[in-house]
């Protein structure tokens, strides 16, 4: 009898372990094959821990293969209703859809289970929001009226928002370049954004000039790091509040804006290009989208804007 139990002892410990390697396989995969962020995946396992707790209130241990093969898609729609039911924001409850369907995709494709439970889940619609970007009256008050205070701080502010709306990069790229990674005689910045893709964004010379004032100042620091571009006082790295408080600080002189974070100046960036005249295509690489689909949202304020001027011009528009 003993021995009995202590083989299901055995057995049950062998299950988990089979299914957490199971789980540190499938966050291998979406890591170095899909080359997700560590954004993504620390996103990805809140979901599936969410969803653990929830299928255990409904007797579902998502630890064990045998009730993972016994799931279904009623059981996922339940979880999906509940999260529907808490008011979760359309794009948050798509995200978690597509985390769990991905999940299970990659547990058919080991052979654990016969079907995917989460393809007849139906995803819901994600409602597009417009960007929000500062005017151009607004942008340049902020860069040609505001006064930066003269010292290492202020020059760096200055530099942060330069070059936020002077290469449209992401507030993480911007944190992940090391000095290496700016060319001042190319003027061009080497970045690395989502999926681990490289790519080369120009800068001109207003944003260089505030980026040789800031490397200047940077040279004056006792212990600079230099694997890191943008720095605090003290040398150190800087880190993602820093980015969004310097940014938010700085456009709240200018703006009435809602949002005032460093995307507020990435889409102030393809917004006032795609005015000038610039090809979308070409947008679309400088901001390291994956398709032109992404940056298709900015074409709605320029024909807003077209509409506005046809209405003002054209005889018969009324």
């Amino acid at each position: 009898m003993v021995g009995f139990f202590f083989s299901q002892i055995l057995r049950s410990l062998f299950i988990t372990l089979l299914v957490y390697m199971l789980l540190l396989s499938f966050f291998d995969y979406l890591k170095y094959e899909k080359n997700y962020s560590s954004h993504t995946l620390q996103a990805y396992q809140r979901d599936l821990e969410q969803l653990r707790i929830f299928l255990e209130k409904s007797g579902i241990d998502l630890n064990k293969p045998s009730d993972i093969k016994q799931l279904n898609h009623k059981d996922l729609r339940e979880w999906a209703l509940e999260l529907v039911e808490k008011d979760q924001a359309s794009s948050t409850l798509k995200r978690k859809l597509s985390s769990i369907r991905t999940f299970f995709h990659y547990v058919q494709r080991e052979g654990h289970i016969s079907y995917n439970p989460a393809e007849k889940i139906q995803l819901p619609k994600q409602e597009k929001k417009l960007p929000t970007f500062l005017k151009p009256d607004e942008t340049r008050f902020l860069f040609e009226e505001i006064d930066f205070p003269n010292d290492f701080e202020g020059v760096r502010d200055r530099c942060i928002l330069e070059i936020l709306y002077g290469c449209g990069i992401r507030r993480s790229e911007l944190l992940s370049l090391s000095d290496e990674d700016i060319d001042m005689y190319a003027q061009q910045i080497k970045v690395i954004g989502k999926g681990s893709k490289e790519r080369i964004v120009p800068f001109g010379k207003v944003v260089k000039a505030s980026i040789e004032a800031y490397f200047y100042e940077k040279s004056q620091l006792p212990e600079a790091d230099k694997s890191c571009f943008i720095v605090r006082k003290n040398g150190h790295s800087a880190y993602p509040k820093l980015l969004y408080n310097v940014v938010n600080k700085w456009i709240s002189k200018v703006s009435s804006l809602n949002q005032k974070g460093p995307h507020t100046l990435r889409h102030t960036y393809a917004t006032h290009m795609l005015d000038e005249g610039a090809d979308l295509n070409a947008i679309k690489e400088l901001l390291g989208h994956k398709s032109l689909a992404s940056t298709q949202v900015y074409t709605h304020n320029s024909i807003s804007k077209l509409k506005k001027i046809y209405k003002q011009a054209h005889p018969k528009a009324d």
